[in-house]
């Protein structure tokens, strides 16, 4: 299930910078994230790796304005883990 980058903005209470209709169908690791992926980056000491992923949208700390889309919100992880939880909810067992 794919969201706008303006509707993980509001999942997560972040501000927008960029694209707010761009499509984002997963999450990833700054390492493993494709294009249609959103990742995290938590300080500007990432900018290097951020550089070289393909991600197509980050979540950074309001004191981070990378050159792409992101959403910038006060905590990175938490706002990350939600995002994770939206595109791969966890299974609850059912006892058959």
């Amino acid at each position: 299930m794919n969201l706008t980058l303006s509707a993980i903005a509001a999942l997560v209470d972040g501000d927008l910078h960029g694209d707010g209709d761009l499509a984002i169908s997963g999450a990833a690791t700054l390492a493993t994230a494709r294009p249609g992926e959103i990742t995290l980056a938590d300080n500007v000491k990432q900018a290097r790796h951020l550089a070289t992923s393909a991600a197509s949208a980050v979540i950074v700390p309001p004191d981070y304005s990378p050159d792409r889309p992101h959403i910038s919100v006060p905590n990175v992880h938490a706002a990350f883990a939600q995002v994770v939880q939206h595109f791969r909810p966890q299974r609850t067992r059912r006892h058959v």
